[in-house]
Parts: C-alpha cells; sequence; structure tokens
C-alpha cells in the first residue's frame, strides 16, 4: 500500500502533467510564432523549476550551485582571452593549436573547456577537438550576453565573496545606502559610491552599462499599460511635455512607448540622464527617438521638467532606478519628481514587484542589489516610500510572465 509521501508526489506529478498539457495546448493554439511567447516560456520555466525543486536532493542542489560557480569562472576567462572567436564557426579546433593561439598550456585550456563542454555550452569532437554550439556563438567578447557575465563576475560575485567580512566590520544591519556599501567594501574603499568605483575603470563601466541594456530589453516596457490617454490630452496643448524617461538611458523604454502609442509626438518627450549618457544617447539615436528632447539630469537634484518654466510633464517614467538605491533615496529621487508634476501628471514606477515569500531569481536579484546598497522591494514597500514622497499609489499594472509591474501614482 502507498504511504502519504508516495501519494503526495503521485498528485503533485498529475499537476505538473496537466499544466504542461495546457501549456501545449496553448503553444497549438497560437502557433504562428516560432518561438514561444514570454508568457509561454515563463510558464513553462515556472513548471520545470517546480519538478527540479521538489524532486532534486538537498545535497544534488548544493553541487549544482558549485557547479554553476565554476562554469562562471571558466566562461568568465574564455571572454576575457577572446576563446569564442578563435573557435571557428564551422569545423573544430584542437586543444593544442587553442592553446598555442593563447599563449597558453594546452592542460589548462583543456581543463577549462571541459567545464563547458560538460555543461554543454561548447561542444568536444572526438578527444582533442573543441566546436561552438549555437549557444556558445552568443559570447563573443562584444557582446551583450558577455558583458552580463563579465558584469556578474567581476561585480557581483566579487561582493558576493566579500559579505562575511563585510558584516564582521559592519554588524548585521542591512545595507542600504550610498555609502559603505558591499560593492565598496570589496574595492577596498567603504567611502567611495559604487559608481565613483565603476567611473575608476571605464571598460568595465562599458561593459555594466551594456550588461544593463541588454537585460532592460528583455524585460517588459510598457507591460499592461495602456498610454493612448495622452494622445487627447496632446491636443489640448501645443508644447505640454507627455512623457519624461527619467534615468532613460539610451531611450530604449521611449522608443517601446513610442511603438505601443503610434501617433504620440515623439519632440515632445524627453530622456533624462547624467550629461555624457544623454550625449550619448542623442548622437546614437535614430528613427522617432531621434525627435526626442534629451535633457541633462541628476536623480538627487532638482527635477529639469517643472513648473518653472510651464513644463510640468504628464509622464514621469522610472524604471529600473530605485532598485539601486535604499528607501531613504528613493524618497528623495520621487520628491524632486513630486515638486515638478501638476495635479493631473502621474508617476510611472517600473520595477519587480516581489511576492511573499519572492521566487529565487527575484531573491536573487535583491542580494545583487543589496551589494549596491539598493533592494527590490513588495508592493507594501512601494506604498511606503511613495506616501513618504507625497504620492499615492492608484493602480498595479502587473506584466504578464514576470513580476515587473507598472505601478501608477499621482500627488497627494
Amino acid at each position: 500500500m502507498a504511504n502519504n509521501t508516495s501519494l503526495q508526489m503521485a498528485d503533485k506529478l498529475e499537476s505538473w502533467a496537466e499544466q504542461l498539457r495546457e501549456i501545449a495546448a496553448d503553444i497549438r493554439n497560437n502557433s504562428e510564432s516560432p518561438n514561444l511567447s514570454h508568457e509561454q516560456h515563463a510558464k513553462l520555466t515556472g513548471t520545470a523549476k517546480d519538478i527540479l525543486k521538489t524532486v532534486k536532493q538537498p545535497q544534488e542542489r548544493l553541487m549544482e550551485s558549485m557547479i554553476v560557480i565554476a562554469e562562471l569562472a571558466a566562461l568568465r576567462m574564455f571572454i576575457k582571452w577572446k576563446v569564442f572567436e578563435i573557435i571557428p564557426g564551422h569545423g573544430t579546433i584542437s586543444y593544442k593549436d587553442l592553446a598555442l593561439k593563447l599563449g597558453a598550456e594546452t592542460s589548462l585550456i583543456t581543463r577549462l573547456a571541459w567545464m563547458l563542454v560538460g555543461t554543454g555550452l561548447l561542444k568536444q569532437v572526438g578527444i582533442d577537438q573543441l566546436a561552438h554550439t549555437e549557444t556558445s556563438k552568443s559570447f563573443v567578447s562584444s557582446s551583450p550576453l558577455s558583458s552580463l557575465v563579465e558584469n556578474g563576475f567581476d561585480n557581483h560575485l566579487r561582493s558576493l565573496v566579500f559579505m562575511p567580512d563585510y558584516f564582521d566590520k559592519y554588524t548585521l544591519r542591512e545595507p542600504i545606502g550610498r555609502y559603505q556599501t558591499i560593492h565598496a567594501f570589496a574595492a577596498g574603499n567603504p567611502d567611495l559610491t559604487v559608481w565613483e568605483h565603476m567611473h575608476r575603470d571605464q571598460s568595465r563601466m562599458a561593459s555594466f552599462m551594456t550588461s544593463m541594456v541588454a537585460m532592460a530589453k528583455n524585460l517588459p516596457v510598457v507591460g499592461s499599460y495602456d498610454f493612448s490617454w495622452l494622445l487627447a490630452k496632446a491636443k489640448e496643448s501645443d508644447d505640454r511635455v507627455l512623457v519624461v524617461d527619467v534615468g532613460g538611458g539610451q531611450g530604449h523604454a521611449l522608443e517601446a512607448i513610442f511603438q505601443a502609442t503610434p501617433g504620440l509626438p515623439a519632440n515632445r518627450c524627453v530622456v533624462e540622464d547624467l550629461s555624457e549618457v544623454v550625449e550619448a544617447a542623442k548622437a546614437a539615436a535614430t528613427g522617432q527617438l531621434a525627435s526626442a528632447q534629451f535633457i541633462t539630469m541628476d536623480f538627487h537634484s532638482e527635477q529639469p521638467v517643472n513648473g518653472k518654466l510651464n513644463l510640468r510633464a504628464l509622464i514621469y517614467y522610472i524604471r529600473r532606478c530605485l532598485h539601486d538605491y535604499g528607501d531613504e533615496d528613493s524618497v528623495k529621487m520621487l520628491k524632486q519628481i513630486q515638486f515638478a508634476m501638476s495635479t493631473d501628471s502621474r508617476v510611472l514606477i517600473v520595477e519587480e514587484v516581489l511576492h511573499n515569500p519572492p521566487s529565487p531569481m527575484a531573491s536573487a536579484t535583491d542580494i545583487f542589489m543589496a551589494t549596491l546598497g539598493g533592494k527590490e522591494r513588495t508592493l507594501d514597500n512601494f506604498v511606503t516610500i511613495a506616501s513618504e514622497a507625497g504620492l499615492r499609489i492608484v493602480e498595479t499594472h502587473r506584466c504578464k510572465g514576470s513580476g515587473i509591474a507598472v505601478i501608477e501614482c499621482v500627488k497627494v
């Protein structure tokens, strides 16, 4: 007779099978696209993770974590040494010839390559030939994926290694704020901000910015928020600013808003960021984005699109910025926007909104942000910082298939 544990496992297997059937049916009914939709992918990977989390033994999960660390180290070295450029796009190269091109010992290159062969990132042919897979071709040095690896290894992993020493020195307190961060402690001077450290190494800073753009492109921009109300409001005035992309970087979010809102006048929309960022963004802008305004702004100073010049915007859009900062700094940043708003203005905060408890990926991101002095937040956390900044959340627009939400706020 089956015991309770066996019966519970059987019930779970039936539940997973039903979930997979539903996903399969959805894919069949929407088979026009060759790729899974964002929502389908999220459901499928969620079910797969749930299965693995349930059936794996504790030691298996621990050892897999160790494998990921070793894989990341081997991948980081191969990106640094431009190995993925040396491996031919078609065909193979021997470990000996690869080592010769790198000026390295064959045994060293073989051992690192075996790590990536073992995880399926690279392919071994015979006993001494190495070849690309479709995945490995994405890790040439100039690719966004390579920048993500560099950022993860050089910044996040390095900071995590220093966490024990950091908490020994600063006690068991939440590391929030621009100073005395884990990242700065690991870099050797906790009295500098993360960004002061980053700007000391321009190549690392460039890689970091590329990785952030790569991540941002894979996260929803508009979600379920409908910007079409701006079109009617635009007709009420010839010069009112419609959208300000606060901390907008290269303007990718504003481009997505244009695509989602045909007819939105680009010349009445603004990309804001630090001077060197907006100068580069303006120079690189094409299409509709080239007609937008590019204005220098600092999160911690007065919002330039304000009432002094009758420029109060309808929407102040701030995406994936507040999680870089603790609550006190985030409130100050939001207050700068609140001071600039009219009664009909909206602030759209686009961030991960944590569930309680969060998903493993969301928790990992939160820990990474903690090393920078920032944090991911629950909806209750957003209610608190919005209220302290003189704002009220009127609606939360969840983005299907992700933890991202567009949090719509008005001036109190």
